[in-house]
This record gives structure tokens, sequence and C-alpha cells, in this order.
């Protein structure tokens, strides 16, 4: 399955892939560094109509070290590819400031970052050099 390249110019790149979260399309970055999955606060609110609390946390960090707002939340299902995992409990960021930077630069939506948990338990294998990804 495909692997998107982003371009941001300048050897700035990022890694995304369509996923399907409660069978709702969504775009999550590829986040080798992520411990969890990740779902964005406004993603999730938006599609769910439920809000959600988040606490700033000095566990989770951006990568210039700041401390994040998050929580955690259950979805019913999350499917990458052809492989789905149910009632699995991912993470809830607000990540506005990626988002706008995506909305400001013309490069369409990102709602959330899959991280290690999940790439682990459904066994994805990326291929940056073919941009393909296996499940």
């Amino acid at each position: 399955m495909k692997i998107n390249l982003i371009d941001f110019g300048d050897n700035s790149y990022h890694f995304t892939i369509n996923v399907k979260v409660n069978n709702i399309d969504a775009t999550f970055l590829i986040d080798t560094g992520a411990t969890n999955t990740v779902v964005f606060k406004r993603f999730y609110e938006e599609n769910f109509e439920k809000k959600i609390s988040l606490q700033v946390s000095d566990i989770a960090a951006s990568a210039s070290g700041e401390n994040m707002e998050t929580g955690s939340v259950i979805v019913d299902s999350i499917k990458i590819g052809n492989k789905e995992v149910s009632n699995f409990k991912i993470g809830c960021m607000n990540m506005e400031h990626i988002e706008n930077i995506y909305k400001t630069t013309n490069k369409g939506n990102i709602n959330g970052m899959l991280g290690a948990d999940l790439m682990y338990i459904l066994k994805v294998t990326l291929n940056f050099d073919k941009l393909e990804y296996t499940v």
C-alpha cells in the first residue's frame, strides 16, 4: 500500500498513510519515534461528536521538548490497509500547530500520528525507497 510523501522543501519531509478510524477516513503521519498512536483532538471531536478534556503532561512532549496536552480514547476500530484492530486505546492530543502548518501550506489535512504500538501489533513494514508499506 502507498506511503504519501509530503515535501516541505529544503529536504524536509513528512510521510503519511491513509487509515480508517471507526470507518472514517483519516490521514496519519508516520512517526517512527512515537511510542503510541495518536488521534488529533479536532478530528476526534468533529467526527465523533464527543468533547474530550486534555491535560498538560510532562510524559508527552513535542520534538522541541514542550509539554503537550494529552488524553486517551478508545476507538471501536482502527484500520490500516486490510488489517483492523478493535476497541483500541489511542492517545488524543491537541496538535493544532501541525494541523495549521498543513493548512497554511496547502498540504491537506492531518488527523493523527501512527506510533510504534499499532505498527508492532499490525506488523507494519515500511519501505521508504518504494514509498510503500505492508501489513
